[in-house]
C-alpha cells in the first residue's frame, strides 16, 4: 500500500506545466559566468513521503517550469509521477541528441530518423539504517541510429565528439567539488564536513511555490504516464522491494529518445529494475539554444544556425537539474 497522503493528485492542478512570469520571477535565475555555460536553478520540497515537486529556472530561456516528482510501488509510492533518476536520464539523452544535431550540421553531414537509446545502470548496497548504503553508477550504454550517407567511422566520431561536448559529460567524469549551505529557521548553519559556497545562502524558496500558476496553454502532454514497463533480465524488484533493509541491486532505466518533425523531442522512460511504469516526455530548447559541437571537454551553448527551438517543452538542462 502507498505511504502517506497523494497529494500531487489532490491537489487540483496539472503535475507538469510552465509557470506565469510572476513565479519564474520569484525564483529567480542564477547567473550565467561565461558564454558556453549551462546555468539552471531547481528549488524543491517535499510534499509527502515519495512526493515532490519542483521549480526549475533555466538562466539561458528565463523559463520556468513545476515538475512533479513519485516513485512507483517498489518504493510503496503512488506512481503518479517519474522518478527523479527518470528526469535525469531524459535531460542526459536529450543532452546528447542536441550535440549530435549541432555538431552535424557544423560538420555538414545530413541525418534523418536519428533515434538514441540510452540505458543507465546504478547500483546500491548495505542498509540506509545502519548508515552503511553505498550507491554508484556503471557506465552509460549509448545507441545512435540514423539514416546518412555518411560511412560509419564518420558517424561513430560524430557521436563520440559530440557526447564529450555535452554539458553533462562534465557530470559524468572525474571528481566535483559539491558546495552546500545549511540553513534551519532561517538561520544559518555551517557544516561541520561538507564544503561551501563563498557566498550566504539564498533566500528561502517559499515564495516560488506560494502561487504555482499555470502560463496559458495546454501541458497536458507534457509527461504521460503509460503502462507498467517490460522485464527484462535485470527485473528482480517489485512492489516494496526497495525498501528492504539490506539492499544488494541493480537500477536499470531506459529511455529513448526521437525528434518530431517539428523539432521536439520525444522521449520514453522504461524502468526495468525495480520495476515501474512507463513515462513519455516532451522537450524542446528555448529559441537560439541547444548544442553548439565545439571541442571535447566543452560546454553547450550556441546552437548552429538554423536550429533554435520553440521552448515548448521543458528543456534537456531543465530536467536534469530536477533529477539531481
Amino acid at each position: 500500500m502507498p505511504s502517506g497522503p497523494d497529494r500531487l493528485s489532490n491537489a487540483g492542478k496539472p503535475l507538469f506545466f510552465k509557470l506565469d512570469d510572476g513565479a519564474a520571477s520569484a525564483l529567480g535565475a542564477p547567473a550565467v559566468r561565461d558564454g558556453r555555460d549551462e546555468a539552471v536553478r531547481a528549488a524543491v520540497r517535499s510534499l509527502s513521503v515519495m512526493q515532490k515537486e519542483a521549480v526549475v529556472v533555466s538562466a539561458r530561456s528565463g523559463a520556468a517550469w513545476r515538475l512533479a516528482s513519485d516513485e512507483g510501488a517498489y518504493l510503496d509510492g503512488h506512481d503518479v509521477a517519474p522518478c527523479p533518476l527518470s528526469f535525469f536520464s531524459t535531460g542526459m539523452v536529450c543532452l546528447f541528441m542536441e550535440e549530435i544535431l549541432a555538431l552535424a550540421n557544423r560538420r555538414g553531414i545530413r541525418l534523418s530518423n536519428l533515434k538514441l537509446v540510452q540505458d543507465n545502470f546504478y547500483t546500491m548496497r548495505g542498509s540506509a539504517l545502519k548508515g552503511t548504503m553505498t550507491g554508484g553508477a556503471k557506465d552509460v550504454a549509448l545507441a545512435v541510429s540514423a539514416d546518412t550517407d555518411a560511412a560509419p567511422d564518420t558517424l561513430r566520431a560524430l557521436v563520440c565528439d559530440a557526447v564529450a561536448a555535452a554539458p553533462v559529460n562534465g557530470l559524468l567524469r572525474g571528481v566535483l567539488p559539491s558546495l552546500f549551505t545549511l540553513t534551519h529557521n532561517n538561520a544559518a548553519i555551517t557544516p561541520e564536513k561538507a564544503r561551501t559556497p563563498d557566498r550566504a545562502a539564498l533566500p528561502d524558496p517559499d515564495a516560488a511555490f506560494a502561487e504555482l500558476t499555470p502560463a496559458p496553454g495546454d501541458w497536458a502532454d507534457l509527461i504521460v504516464k503509460g503502462g507498467m514497463s517490460p522485464k527484462n533480465e535485470n527485473t528482480a524488484t517489485y512492489a516494496g522491494g526497495s525498501l528492504a533493509e539490506e539492499q544488494d541491486r541493480l537500477l536499470h532505466l531506459r529511455v529513448t529518445c526521437v525528434r518530431r518533425p517539428d523539432g521536439v523531442k520525444a522521449v520514453e522512460q522504461q524502468l526495468f529494475n525495480p520495476h515501474g511504469s512507463v513515462f513519455r516526455y516532451l522537450c524542446d530548447e528555448a529559441p537560439g539554444m541547444g548544442g553548439g559541437g565545439r571541442a571535447p571537454g566543452m560546454g553547450g551553448g550556441g546552437r548552429a544556425p538554423g536550429m533554435g527551438g520553440g521552448g515548448r517543452a521543458p528543456d534537456a538542462a531543465s530536467y536534469l537539474a530536477a533529477g539531481i
